[in-house]
């Protein structure tokens, strides 16, 4: 039997909508794959990381909810910042051991890129 996860249409729209905002930046997977981010969820209740992974357990290459707890899709709402009140599931990144929002991989994707630009700079003499 095919059991359907309950309230979560709302978080299922949400995903493709921060993709878009963030189509041009770090803040989404395909941007930043190549310097080590791993697509995550973060849980502001219970302070826990949640690897992006597929239903079978084997890890996503982007935000995907069917490999999400089910309770943690039971009445909770997805956003892409820390301090909302109301939203408990963040969408973002794990770099290292740190989570990392969308916005705030995205600032750390411009910075990195930007020190390696001063660098090779540096190193041909240009």
């Amino acid at each position: 039997m095919n059991k359907k996860r309950k309230n979560t249409h709302h978080n299922d729209s949400l995903l493709p909508q921060q993709n878009h905002c963030y189509r041009d930046t770090g803040g989404i997977s395909q941007n930043n794959k190549k310097f080590g981010f791993i697509p995550a969820f973060y849980d502001s209740i219970s302070h826990t990381i949640y690897l992006s992974r597929f239903s079978n357990g084997s890890p996503a290459p982007v935000h995907i909810l069917e490999g999400l707890p089910e309770h943690l899709l039971e009445n909770r709402i997805m956003t892409d910042k820390l301090d909302s009140e109301k939203n408990t599931l963040i969408a973002g990144f794990v770099s290292g051991k740190q989570f990392l929002t969308r916005q705030q991989a995205a600032e750390t994707l411009v910075k990195t890129t930007q020190q390696q630009a001063k660098d090779k700079h540096k190193t041909t003499g240009q």
